[in-house]
């Protein structure tokens, strides 16, 4: 890894430091929680490490989770959710079937992570849709437009190239964070408030075990990359990596300053048996 991707790498002693690991006083009685912040991770493995002292939590997998900052990064490839995408100048925009441009949704850059998933088409990823609401259904197979670069594009799409596709929607980047999920531990954290979100990471991720469907369905691949839902705590401080102070109500229920998927939280972009993509909606 170049040093120049060390800002982009969510640094545990740092963050003890800064905000300490241990839950203090005010915050809720919560077991898990989607992750945006770095008070969602320590917040996640806490429990996990308290249950891990009595209890065998099973399979362990490798993943990549993304802290989230607010805003562009200064690199053009990292990963990110919204903004401006990585991806050559002159490029005709993906469109809708109705002739509506597309909303970039998120880019996952895959350059760190080969280890966990093995080798990909190209090192970034893009991700396009129409709206936050994907319905699975044998007429929406397309909803998601998908897109593979290498790394080094020099000409790049300037901001002013992006057509209006009216979905306002959170624009942040991902510090990573290497860690694990345990798919088989959902019985250990059953009886905590929001249990749920221990065992198998929600959030922005790369690798790792697939969020399991409510009717135990599912497509039949591993998991590639999720993008979870985006919604920080409008009260705590450092909702996101770089906002130290509390956001406030007002702010955190505009659309810029978050993504929902519809009821789902998540979504999982899943990789087939034949090498191609598609993708789930878990709901939890």
């Amino acid at each position: 890894m170049s040093n120049d991707m060390q800002p982009y790498i969510f640094d545990v002693d740092f963050w003890k430091s800064e905000i300490g690991s241990s839950k203090r006083s005010h915050e809720p009685e919560i077991a898990g929680s989607a992750i945006v912040g770095p008070r969602d991770i320590f917040r996640v493995e806490r429990t996990r490490d308290s249950i891990a002292e009595r209890s065998d939590l099973g399979q362990s997998l490798p993943t990549d989770v993304f802290v989230m900052s607010l805003g562009e990064p200064r690199r053009p490839d990292v990963t990110k959710i919204g903004g401006v995408p990585y991806r050559p100048a002159g490029m005709p925009w993906p469109r809708c079937p109705t002739g509506e441009p597309m909303t970039f949704v998120a880019q996952f850059r895959f350059t760190e992570s080969h280890d966990l998933i093995g080798a990909t088409p190209g090192e970034i990823l893009l991700a396009f849709a129409p709206d936050s609401y994907p319905a699975k259904d044998p007429s929406d197979q397309k909803f998601f437009h998908l897109e593979w670069y290498p790394l080094g594009i020099r000409d790049l799409l300037q901001p002013a190239e992006i057509p209006d596709s009216g979905w306002e929607l959170i624009t942040c980047y991902g510090q990573r964070y290497r860690t694990f999920d345990y798919p088989d531990a959902f019985d250990a954290f059953a009886d905590r408030d929001q249990g749920c979100y221990v065992p198998v990471f929600v959030g922005t991720k790369i690798g790792g075990a697939k969020y399991p469907m409510e009717d135990s369905t599912g497509l039949a691949g591993e998991l590639l990359c999720s993008i979870g839902s985006i919604n920080p705590d409008p009260m705590m401080s450092y909702s996101f990596a770089n906002t130290p102070k509390a956001l406030g109500l007002t702010k955190c229920m505009e659309d810029r300053y978050k993504l929902n998927w519809a009821d789902a939280g998540l979504v999982s972009f899943v990789r087939l048996p034949d090498g191609t993509v598609d993708w789930e909606v878990p709901f939890y």
